[in-house]
Formats: structure tokens, sequence, C-alpha cells
């Protein structure tokens, strides 16, 4: 019922279950080096919370 929701929520097009898998399967190693590349070539951040005065940093 979920995912019937969500599509019907954002708009987007009701896909069987056979579909999902079938775009899952359809996902090579390439894609995922690919797109593990655009992701972990941003910028890092670090965000905490507590007393500053407790925390080191390199």
């Amino acid at each position: 019922m979920n995912r019937l929701a969500r599509s019907e929520i954002f708009g987007l097009p009701l896909e069987s279950p056979m579909d999902l898998i079938e775009r899952v399967r359809s996902v090579t190693a390439e894609d995922v080096s690919e797109m593990a590349g655009r992701l972990l070539s941003r910028p890092k951040a670090l965000a905490l919370v507590g007393p500053a005065a407790e925390v080191e940093l390199p």
C-alpha cells in the first residue's frame, strides 16, 4: 500500500514489483562506480552538537 500511496502523492507511474526488480537488475557495475565517484568527490562537511570545548579535531 505504501508503494501505491507514494506513486499517487508524487505523481509517479505505478510500477509492478516485477518492473522494479528489472530496473534494479539493469544497474551495472559501471553505473554504481559512476554514482559513487559523483557522490564521494563532493566536499565533506561535519556538524557536531554538544559542548565545543570537549571536541578535539585533527
